[in-house]
């Protein structure tokens, strides 16, 4: 005989089953998907990418799920299941319902597809999904990122990632020397087989200090230096269609370079020199070292260079009466070493670092005698 608390139990548990199989699901706002900030760069949007779980209930055919996004943008969307026994229509929608992308179809021929989504600014828009009449729950996920635009803070030596949009076009990074030094800039678009990413170093009032662009491309590293005295400048980059990466480093290494000939700074074997020549110093503006043979002798300097633009190394004889062929060279950014074919005369010769051609050139470097 069954007890009436039993029996009650029973019929609560069989209504509890029945809610379960057969109410519809809705989506509620605190149901939506959360789109994280970018902290690193994925075509695939791989498992460290947070991924949300969506399920179609059972004869459902369109739904929609809220994606909240913190700040304007590009934005990623990746869709996938594990397998499919029917297509699953899907497409990005506006806050008012409007179509902002159609999204490939999923389909057991491809379960996976991804669409790249201009947000102008902060809000929520919607991943709309139809399908056919289903018997059975279908199973798919969704992963996202946002690559913000604007101006943002740039941490040194921590890569800021970014995407830029049509109203928001132009991003400026802030950068304090707090003293003279030199800073190092990588930077690297995707999407897109040559990375190249062009930027422009600013003055505090954000005015361009560089005539033309500089490019960070594959046969530099995607890596330029600027000189700078103390003070406060800006990273500009504008007009860039595909998401990318930036970052900067600042170093100080000391200014010992002579101002001229008559006060060139002495090198003495075995013991590196550094020196700086700043953005904003004239054309004319050079350093100057000198350095004695006892002998006759062949000549090796170890050089490191770092600049935006190619600097100019000459040397010079301080006898008039002996010439010197080949004597002005254009390292490339890194360590190189400079000897002479053949043996200089006994003597006191100079090196002279100038600016080759343009205002804009500045570096840092060092001399080593050896």
């Amino acid at each position: 005989m069954i007890r009436h608390n039993s029996l009650r139990k029973v019929i609560v548990w069989i209504l509890i089953v029945y809610l379960l199989l057969f109410t519809p699901v809705f989506v509620r706002a605190e149901d939506s998907i959360t789109i994280p900030t970018a902290t690193s760069y994925s075509k695939v949007l791989k498992d460290n990418i947070p991924t949300t779980n969506i399920v179609i209930p059972a004869h459902t055919t369109t739904m929609e799920i809220p994606m909240k996004v913190s700040d304007g943008g590009q934005l990623q969307v990746r869709v996938g299941a594990k397998s499919l026994n029917q297509n699953v229509h899907l497409s990005i929608l506006d806050s008012d319902g409007a179509t902002i992308e159609e999204m490939s179809t999923l389909s057991d021929e491809g379960l996976q597809c991804q669409a790249w989504i201009e947000q102008e600014e902060k809000g929520t828009i919607f991943l709309h999904i139809e399908i056919e009449e289903n018997d059975a729950p279908i199973n798919i996920w969704c992963r996202g990122v946002l690559y913000p635009s604007g101006n943002k803070v740039l941490n040194q030596n921590t890569w800021k990632f970014a995407g830029l949009t049509q109203s928001k076009n132009t991003a400026y990074y802030k950068v304090k020397m707090e003293k003279n030094g030199y800073i190092k800039v990588q930077g690297k678009t995707y999407k897109t087989s040559s990375g190249k990413l062009a930027i422009e170093l600013c003055n505090r009032q954000k005015n361009s200090l560089n005539p033309k662009k500089n490019r960070l491309v594959k046969s530099n590293d995607y890596t330029t230096y600027y000189a700078l005295k103390k003070g406060t400048y800006y990273i500009k980059i504008e007009d860039i269609k595909n998401p990318y990466k930036i970052r900067y480093k600042v170093s100080d290494p000391d200014d010992q370079g002579g101002l001229n000939k008559e006060n060139a700074t002495t090198l003495m074997r075995s013991k590196a020199k550094t020196d700086l020549i700043y953005l904003n110093d004239s054309k004319a503006k050079s350093g100057w070292f000198k350095f004695s043979l006892s002998s006759s002798q062949t000549l090796r300097l170890t050089i490191s260079n770092y600049s935006t633009r190619k600097l100019e190394y000459e040397l010079i004889a301080e006898d008039p009466n002996v010439t010197l062929h080949n004597a002005k060279f254009y390292p490339h950014n890194g360590k190189a070493i400079f000897v002479t074919s053949d043996k200089l005369p006994k003597g006191i010769y100079y090196l002279k670092v100038s600016k080759q051609s343009t205002k804009d050139a500045s570096g840092a470097y060092s001399v080593k005698f050896e």
